[in-house]
């Protein structure tokens, strides 16, 4: 899978897109994915941000960077499937960025503590009993 991301995303430099569109439309676009559309039918702004990368669109809930170029290390640290569709989670640091292998594992560690995937900021956290069970 690395191999496959390096050549198709990260070597072509591909920019990521940001698109600011209606909630509705949004809600409209992913209204195949119902976690994705609830989520954002219950998102507070009157627009959402969603990322073009390539041929791939998604929500996004903060700064992007600018290419798939300035992707470095990666990790894909959980893989949920929940009504027929695929949820991933992963971490990620830019390209100019080092760290030892040992802030790395902390950083991966950490990823793969919580099994509920944040989707626009819902606002809620998980509870310290909900982490320590996952």
């Amino acid at each position: 899978m690395t191999r496959k991301v390096f050549r198709d995303y990260i070597y072509k430099a591909l920019p990521f897109e940001p698109i600011r569109v209606p909630r509705m439309f949004a809600a409209e676009l992913f209204a195949e994915n119902q976690r994705k559309a609830d989520c954002i039918l219950n998102h507070e702004d009157d627009d959402v941000i969603l990322c073009k990368v390539g041929e791939h669109v998604d929500v996004v809930e903060g700064p992007v960077i600018s290419n798939t170029r300035q992707i470095g290390r990666f990790a894909v640290t959980g893989v949920d499937y929940v009504d027929a569709q695929y949820h991933f989670r992963g971490v990620s640091l830019p390209s100019p960025v080092k760290c030892s292998s040992y802030s790395w594992d902390l950083i991966v560690n950490a990823a793969t503590v919580s099994s509920a995937p944040r989707l626009l900021q819902s606002g809620t956290q998980p509870s310290q009993n909900e982490l320590q069970a996952s």
